[in-house]
């Protein structure tokens, strides 16, 4: 299982957060995909979930 609890990222050298608050739970087996436009974090996202970012704000 997933789970993320008040997820927030701020990008190096950004004023605010690009990814705010974020809530999530992930069960075993459920398959999943982000999806939005260009430019919505969708990787970003990815990255801080499987541990390939550094320095979020929650739990999980």
């Amino acid at each position: 299982m997933i789970r993320v609890e008040n997820l927030t990222f701020t990008d190096a050298g950004a004023n605010a957060p690009v990814v705010k608050k974020m809530s999530v739970t992930i069960e075993p087996g459920v398959m999943f995909r982000f999806q939005g436009s260009c430019g919505a974090r969708k990787s970003t996202t990815q990255k801080i979930l499987f541990r390939g970012l550094q320095g979020f704000k929650g739990s999980g």
